[in-house]
């Protein structure tokens, strides 16, 4: 089963509804797998009638996506609303409220990376450019990625050997200088504040590895074999940080001057978010419940107390989507969920420290997340549209709703100019889960 949670866009009712229905169909299709790359909370306290989909299948080494939602059997409370000001019923309302190293592993100078605070708000564009992959039978839920100031596009699936690169004359095709032995199926990315991604693989020996990207040179960070990622994420020293399950609970995976270090325990539950800030902080994000929990590691490695961000909520919450912007903060996306309606949540902080309330961007759950600056990030809703906050709690419409039958984390990014590109797959005819095409979109 593909490792690529597979997102039914059809279940999903205009977002110009304040009340929005979810099809059992959204977000996540019965039969269809969920992404190793991303987490849920395994012990988020559930409402006591919702249940995940059994019909979800997760493959050999992967995490719980985080695409995937409760089965239509969820419950809530009639008189939830949000303090953003959408209401969702007429009765009471939610309070949103070391030594670095080079390409090859050795020692190297830190990289300053790009000037905090040149980037621009996302622009809106009426009419996109489309750029339509070739079906191939090999064609897979595209991801889209951003590195080195370029914008990528991967879409084939087993053992893919090329990609999409956009440049000032259009999208070209590449071929991807994979370090040896190369990946059989990359399930997963994370954007990086070193304006690099990081790819989780799987290799054609079926060994597990972590693969740097940073727009010029890949290069492999082979996994231990007992480690499975449920989060892993970048400093500015261009260490490298994998959390995941171990006999201690939770352990942090540090890989540092090529080679990894004594795993040591980290006080949080299983599975949560993570991402590496601009400071050199760890900031991690996981649900419980109705509950959105974030916690910040500094440099130093000390913990800071967990912050409760929405203590008055009564939907359950599902999905939470981190960012680390490039030019510093960090941004947490996050969707809640009942029987009636999804509504999804945005959060932000300067400092991984004071966050501010719940912003709501549109009606409806939010799929994806991106942004180059804490205060302009780049959302994709449940609907398949782009919204960008442009100014204090102001959020536009970037682009329409896409029609799209499958989206997949990490399908939108920014650039720092503020054009955006975003991707989809459309359903092979006579298929349920089969990509027969992908679309890649961008604002001009």
């Amino acid at each position: 089963m593909d490792a690529a949670a597979n997102t039914d866009a059809s279940g999903v009712v205009d977002g110009g509804m304040t009340l929005q229905p979810i099809d059992a169909a959204w977000p996540l299709d019965a039969g269809s797998a969920l992404d190793a790359g991303s987490a849920l909370d395994a012990g988020s306290a559930l409402d006591a009638g919702s249940a995940l989909d059994a019909g979800s299948a997760l493959d050999a080494g992967s995490a719980l996506d985080s695409d995937a939602a409760l089965d239509s059997g969820a419950t809530l409370d009639s008189g939830a609303a949000l303090d953003s000001g959408a209401a969702l019923d007429s009765g009471a309302a939610l309070d949103s409220g070391a030594a670095p190293l080079d390409d090859a592993g050795g020692a190297a100078a830190p990289d300053s990376g790009p000037t905090p605070g040149s980037c621009s708000v996302p622009r809106i564009d009426d009419v996109p450019a489309t750029f339509s992959i070739t079906p191939t039978p090999a064609t897979h839920i595209p991801m889209t990625i951003s590195a080195g100031g370029e914008v990528f596009v991967l879409s084939e699936a087993l053992i893919p050997t090329r990609w999409h690169r956009w440049s000032s004359a259009g999208w070209v095709s590449e071929s991807i200088a994979w370090p040896s032995p190369a990946p059989r199926e990359v399930f997963s990315a994370s954007h990086t504040v070193n304006d690099s991604v990081l790819l989780y693989a799987q290799r054609v020996d079926f060994s597990w590895s972590l693969i740097r990207f940073d727009g010029r040179s890949l290069v492999a960070i082979p996994l231990p074999p007992e480690v499975r990622p449920t989060a892993f994420t970048e400093t500015p020293d261009r260490a490298v940080h994998v959390l995941a399950p171990s006999a201690m609970g939770v352990a942090l995976h540090t890989y540092r001057d090529g080679s990894w270090l004594a795993p040591v325990p980290v006080p949080v539950p299983a599975s949560p978010e993570m991402v590496g800030t601009r400071d050199g902080a760890l900031i991690v994000a996981w649900v419980s419940g109705t509950q959105v929990w974030v916690q910040r590691s500094a440099a130093s490695g000390i913990w800071d107390a967990p912050q409760l961000l929405t203590p008055t909520w009564r939907v359950q919450a599902h999905q939470p989507i981190l960012s680390a912007p490039v030019h510093g903060g960090v941004v947490l996306a996050v969707t809640g969920l009942s029987r009636s309606y999804s509504t999804g949540n945005v959060f932000s902080s300067a400092d991984g420290i004071t966050w501010s309330a719940g912003e709501e961007p549109a009606n409806g759950g939010i799929r994806d997340l991106f942004a180059r600056c804490h205060d302009a990030p780049l959302v994709l809703t449940g609907a398949g549209a782009l919204r960008a906050r442009r100014g204090v709690e102001d959020w536009v419409e970037i682009a329409g709703p896409a029609r799209g039958d499958f989206f997949r984390r990490r399908s939108i990014v920014t650039m720092d100019d503020g054009r955006s590109f975003w991707s989809y797959g459309m359903r092979l005819m006579g298929t349920s889960h089969a990509v027969g095409e992908v679309n890649v979109l961008s604002t001009r």
